[in-house]
């Protein structure tokens, strides 16, 4: 949890080399990564926070 909350941080923020994912843009790369580079539960839990959050 606490890695994919960080590559949440690190896409929604200014880079030197980038400019910061939108959230909706930053969500649709983590759920793509579910079940290569994250843990699919894990990834359904976070989308699930985000989404209330809003």
């Amino acid at each position: 949890m606490v890695a994919l909350a960080d590559v949440y941080q690190a896409l929604t923020s200014d880079r030197p080399y980038r400019k910061a994912y939108s959230e909706e843009e930053a969500l649709k790369i983590i759920k793509k990564s579910s079940g290569t580079q994250f843990d699919p539960h894990v990834v359904t839990k976070f989308l699930q926070i985000m989404q209330k959050k809003k």
